[in-house]
C-alpha cells in the first residue's frame, strides 16, 4: 500500500492537459478513498513545456513530439513528482529507461472533428481554401481528399487554435474529438470525420499516467485505475510505431480496437507529406500478441512502405 504522504501529478499546463490531469487525479483519489488512505495529499503540478514555447514552427522541425514531455520527465526523474500524466499520442516511441507508463486510461473518443465557422465539412470548402494543422497525418489527409486546400501551420493550445479560427486566419482546422469534450467545447465541433476515412494518431483519446519505475510502491495505484483492454489496444500501437521510428515528420496512423472477447484488429497506414501515396495495413490477433501483431505490422511498413519512407 502507498506509503508516501504527499503525491504529485505533473502535466502540461494548457486547460486540456490539466483537465486530462484531474480525470487521473480523480480515479487515484477514488482508489485510495476505497482503501481509506486519508493521510496522502494529492495535487497537480503545471509545467511548461519546450512544445509549450515554440509555437511558430511545426515540431518536426524542432525536436518532435518528445518537446512536449522533456521537461515533465525530467521532473519525474528527478523526483520533483511522483506521477506524470500524458497524451499518449504525444509521446515519443520510447520512454526514458528509468521510466514507464503504469497506467492508461479508458480511451475517448479517438476521432477527428473538423472546426469551421462557416462550412459544415470539408467537401464544403471552397477551392483553396485555408486549413491550419500542424500535423502531418492531418495534412495528409487533407491533401489526398481535397490537393487543392492550402495547409498552413496552426500550433497552441485549443483555445489558441479556435481564437485564430475566429479572427478568420484560416478557414478551417482539424482537432481531436476528446480534447473539446474534456474541455467542454464540442459545440465548436462542424463534422466528425470517422475511422474508415481517417485513421486516428497512435495513442488518440487516451490518458497516460507515468511513473518512476524504481517505485515498486505505487504499482497498486496504478493497476487499479488501468483499464486492462485500452492498454492491450496501445501496446499493438506502440509496438507499430517503435518499429518503423515514428516521429512528427510522419504522417503515421494506428489504430487498434477490441473486436471480439479475445481478438484484436490494429489498423495503420503511412502516407507521404503530399497524401498522394499510401500505404495501409490490417491484422487480427489476441490479446497475448498485441505487441508482436504491431512489430509484424511495423516490419511489413518497413519491407513494403520504401516508396513512401524513403521522401520522410
Amino acid at each position: 500500500m502507498v506509503n508516501a504522504k504527499t503525491m504529485i501529478i505533473g502535466s502540461r499546463k494548457s486547460e486540456l492537459a490539466m483537465a486530462q490531469a484531474l480525470i487521473a487525479k480523480n480515479q487515484i483519489s477514488y482508489f485510495l478513498k476505497l482503501n481509506r488512505v486519508t493521510d496522502v495529499s494529492l495535487s497537480i503540478e503545471p509545467f511548461t513545456t519546450s512544445g509549450d514555447i515554440i509555437i511558430d514552427r511545426n515540431l518536426s522541425e524542432i525536436g518532435g513530439k518528445g518537446l512536449f514531455t522533456k521537461e515533465i520527465e525530467e521532473a519525474l526523474i528527478a523526483r520533483k513528482i511522483t506521477f506524470a500524466v500524458h497524451s499518449m499520442k504525444d509521446m515519443p516511441a520510447t520512454y526514458p529507461d528509468q521510466l514507464a507508463m503504469g497506467a492508461v486510461l479508458t480511451r475517448d473518443d479517438p476521432r477527428d472533428a473538423f472546426i469551421s465557422l462557416k462550412y459544415k465539412s470539408i467537401d464544403d470548402l471552397p477551392k483553396n481554401a485555408v486549413i491550419g494543422t500542424s500535423s502531418t497525418r492531418r495534412k495528409a489527409f487533407l491533401l489526398k481528399k481535397r490537393p487543392d486546400l492550402k495547409i498552413v501551420n496552426f500550433r497552441g493550445n485549443v483555445n489558441t487554435r479556435l481564437s485564430k479560427l475566429e479572427n478568420g486566419e484560416v478557414d478551417a482546422t482539424i482537432l481531436a474529438v476528446c480534447g473539446l469534450r474534456r474541455i467542454n467545447m464540442e459545440r465548436y465541433i462542424s463534422d466528425i470525420i470517422e475511422i474508415e476515412d481517417m485513421l486516428p494518431a497512435v495513442g488518440q483519446g487516451v490518458i497516460g499516467i507515468q511513473h518512476r519505475i524504481e517505485d515498486k510502491n505505487f504499482a497498486e495505484i496504478l493497476s487499479a485505475v488501468n483499464h486492462s483492454e485500452t492498454e492491450i489496444c496501445i501496446k499493438a500501437e506502440r509496438a507499430f510505431l517503435a518499429k518503423v521510428g515514428g516521429s512528427c515528420k510522419m504522417p503515421i496512423a494506428g489504430y487498434c480496437q477490441i473486436i471480439e472477447k479475445d481478438k484484436l484488429l490494429l489498423r495503420a497506414s503511412v502516407s507521404s507529406l503530399d497524401g498522394s501515396k499510401t500505404y495501409q495495413m490490417s491484422k487480427i490477433g489476441s490479446f497475448e500478441e498485441a505487441e508482436s501483431i504491431g512489430s509484424e505490422v511495423g516490419d511489413n511498413f518497413l519491407q513494403n512502405a520504401q516508396h513512401i519512407l524513403k521522401y520522410l
